[in-house]
């Protein structure tokens, strides 16, 4: 955009383009526009910016199920007697997202790649260790925040499916 505006004064300048071909709301005595125009492009940025690095998952633990409680996703529950296994991985192929969530902060969402085909995830990006839960033929990948807080979900897990 600066660049553009840069070009469109110096060939204004040097008379290289016409004035009366261009539309009013771009002519100088508009600056109403101008100013509405840059407040919501700010306000657009600043949401934006708030939107990639905020949100988190959290985990509950009731006496039948495990729900995965995500903030700007759906939320999914587990059933304890539904689990055919659980592994706590490190490093994993984390493969591409198919549709859902991602940020620098989260990815969440249907996800694929060469180990489980397509697979639910939801997890943080900064967390190398994650969990992934077998059921019923289908693959749920999660983490906390931390290495510490995803082994701590595991071990709940585990004692809750036992």
């Amino acid at each position: 955009m600066i660049y553009s505006h840069i070009l469109y004064r110096k060939q204004l300048k040097n008379n290289e383009i016409s004035t009366e071909k261009i539309p009013k709301v771009l002519k100088k005595d508009n600056k109403k526009a101008a100013i509405v125009s840059a407040i919501i492009g700010v306000i657009s940025v600043v949401l934006c910016s708030i939107l990639l690095f905020s949100g988190n998952v959290n985990f509950e633990f009731n006496d039948t199920e495990m729900t995965v409680v995500a903030d700007l996703y759906e939320d999914i529950s587990v059933k304890y007697h539904e689990i055919d296994a659980i592994e706590l991985r490190e490093n994993a192929d984390r493969g591409s997202r198919v549709f859902g969530f991602g940020s620098p902060k989260l990815l969440m969402g249907s996800f694929k790649n060469d180990e489980f085909g397509n697979y639910t995830r939801y997890s943080y990006t900064k967390c190398e260790n994650e969990i992934a839960i077998f059921s019923n033929g289908r693959v749920l990948v999660i983490s906390g925040e931390t290495e510490d807080k995803t082994t701590e979900i595991y071990n709940t897990l585990v004692e809750k499916c036992n």
